[in-house]
């Protein structure tokens, strides 16, 4: 019987030692929680830039609900000219109407340009308007040359991204 409450004894002491001992543990470090991200902060797909054109450092930005944060741009450009000999018999069979002036004001780009970078889903879409002037040649006017060059959607793809080595783009 002594041996029995010894035991119980020393079980109790044993036992209560630990709840004194965890008492006197520090608490745990709480687990870092990572900021959240920041919405409208993701890298571009394009368009590329290079030279003394930039970026713009803080592209328009608005959420799409489940779609994600959309990226929205564009370009404006225009050019005028004059010359003393225009191409007065040139005329193509696809914008007969449109030919060679001795003097014109147009616009080189009117493009909006929308894309979403980031998710595993990403696009880029680029639509508008063209002209690309050349030296020795005739000028036909922006939605001509938009016509007959690469249409008014020159640039748009998707990309499925499979995780951060593998992606299909297409």
């Amino acid at each position: 019987m002594l041996k029995r409450s010894t035991l119980a004894g020393l079980a109790t002491v044993l036992l209560s030692s630990t709840s004194i001992l965890a008492a006197d543990l520090a608490a745990p470090a709480p687990v870092p929680v990572a900021p959240p991200a920041e919405p409208c902060k993701a890298t571009l797909l394009g368009p590329a830039y290079s030279g003394v054109i930039k970026a713009n450092p803080n592209p328009s930005c608005f959420s799409a609900g489940p779609l994600g944060d959309l990226y929205v741009g564009g370009a404006i450009t225009g050019y005028g000219y004059t010359q003393s000999n225009p191409f007065a018999s040139f005329s193509t069979p696809a914008a007969p109407n449109d030919r060679d002036r001795a003097a014109r004001f147009d616009f080189s780009n009117v493009q909006g340009i929308i894309q979403k970078p980031e998710g595993a889903f990403q696009f880029y879409i680029q639509a508008g308007g063209y002209s690309i002037p050349q030296l020795g040649f005739p000028t036909l006017g922006t939605f001509t040359q938009t016509d007959l060059l690469f249409g008014p959607v020159p640039v748009a793809y998707g990309k499925i991204q499979i995780n951060d080595e593998w992606s299909v783009q297409g």
